[in-house]
């Protein structure tokens, strides 16, 4: 069971051993084990714990009651740890942690662990007052020199902002206004990279993609819990200034043209700007279509993180390219839907920004509730059978969109006038 337990931690090892299909034997295995043998406690957790990282969202779906026995306890197993003077029971704390990071991606099994786990410690306490409270203490007790810090802060940063991203669970971090002010302290240290002079900058150990770096994860918690409270205080008059910098950069621009050239000219209409949110897990399908739409640069920019993000601080770079963005094209996917940033992303677009976002969908998947209850109440879901028609017939459908929504420029008024298409905002992919 270690052995599978350790492959299991490593993402090429998961894709080995679902195709063997262990996940059956394992659940058969956690029905015939029970508390009276010896061997219990020893085999519960690594089982619990293997199970969790190689199953699928449907297949958590689909067995609620057992893996709500795994899910009680790997959350216990990080309790019984982070009760203890080295961190450890049977495990560091942050093994059963890291499992927690790729859970908390899922809706369902975020809203159990935080709303209905069955801890027995956790009696007189809630899931996230728990983690709270571990996070302050485990980052001021832990020497700087350790070389778990690193995984386990990174682990917990992870898990805080997947539960930010969530506006009903979100509230809850600011329950306990001291509590919420010492957290927001130490996010704010670690974003600023003042936190790494008491953690050590690199991992020793393995680390899956689904954990984005301790920095970015405090960038995203950062944008949750502060820059969402402070959007509703902007008011229309900032808005519109805003605006006004923006057509007077646009005027400044013609006119140092004209002033080179010497001859009197017409400040040209700003372009329609186009963003590309996309998981790199579905790099091959956002070239295709970001080489379609380079192919009308002439009519409209395309910003795409690859050309603008090489170096710095990369999400207020994202972030710039969204609010500046006209139109939001979001390939949406299981690589999406499971990572953090992309869930920043489109969180960000829809909810804080309020952009125009057309979803694109790489695969027939059904989406999360935090994706499909934004998208399905756009439009129907349009079915297309292959990349290969959607390269074909559907791009005048998108850009027709596109347009529209960019009407207030002369370019799109003019496109809009000339395709004729079907006005839908939601596209499909099946490959």
């Amino acid at each position: 069971m270690t052995i599978l337990y350790n492959i299991s931690r490593h993402e090429d090892g998961i894709q080995s051993l679902n195709a063997l299909d262990l996940v059956s034997v394992l659940k058969e295995i956690q029905t015939t084990v029970k508390e009276s043998d010896s061997y219990f406690e020893e085999i519960v957790e690594i089982l619990c714990m293997t199970l969790a990282l190689l199953s699928t969202t449907e297949q958590i779906k689909n067995d609620r009651k057992q893996m709500n026995v795994v899910l009680d306890r790997i959350l216990e197993s990080v309790v019984w740890a982070a009760g203890e003077e080295d961190y450890r029971y049977g495990f560091h704390v942050s093994e059963p942690l890291v499992v927690l990071v790729k859970l908390f991606s899922y809706d369902r099994t975020l809203d159990y662990i935080i709303q209905h786990a069955e801890v027995e410690q956790l009696e007189k306490t809630t899931t996230l007052e728990f983690l709270l409270d571990f996070f302050s203490k485990y980052y001021a007790t832990v020497k700087h020199d350790d070389p778990l810090k690193l995984t386990t802060m990174t682990a917990l940063c992870n898990i805080f902002w997947s539960v930010s991203l969530r506006p009903q669970y979100k509230q809850e971090l600011y329950g306990d206004k001291e509590k919420f002010k010492e957290f927001k302290k130490i996010i704010e240290q670690i974003a600023r990279g003042e936190g790494n002079r008491s953690i050590a900058t690199t991992s020793i150990h393995y680390v899956p993609t689904y954990i984005e770096n301790i920095q970015k994860a405090a960038d995203g918690i950062l944008c949750n819990i502060v820059e969402q409270q402070e959007q509703p205080q902007q008011s229309k008059t900032k808005k519109s200034e805003r605006y006004g910098v923006k057509r007077l950069r646009t005027l400044a621009l013609s006119l140092r043209s004209s002033s080179s050239t010497n001859s009197p000219s017409i400040a040209k209409p700003l372009k329609p700007s186009i963003m590309i949110s996309y998981s790199h897990g579905d790099n091959d399908i956002c070239t295709q279509l970001y080489n379609e739409l380079n192919k009308r640069n002439d009519e409209f920019d395309i910003w795409i993180d690859r050309k603008y993000c090489k170096t710095g601080y990369l999400w207020g770079k994202i972030a710039d390219g969204m609010q500046e963005a006209n139109v939001i094209l979001c390939l949406l996917s299981n690589k999406y839907y499971e990572s953090k940033s992309c869930q920043q992303e489109f969180v960000y677009a829809n909810d804080q920004l309020k952009k125009q976002v057309i979803p694109v969908f790489v695969q027939k998947d059904k989406p999360p509730g935090w994706v499909g209850k934004c998208i399905f109440s756009m439009t129907e879901l349009q079915n297309v059978y292959s990349v290969h028609s959607f390269f074909l017939f559907r791009y005048s459908y998108m850009f027709a969109k596109i347009y529209s929504i960019s009407s207030d420029s002369t370019i799109g008024k003019r496109k809009v006038e000339r395709i004729n298409g079907n006005d839908r905002r939601v596209f499909s992919i099946e490959q």
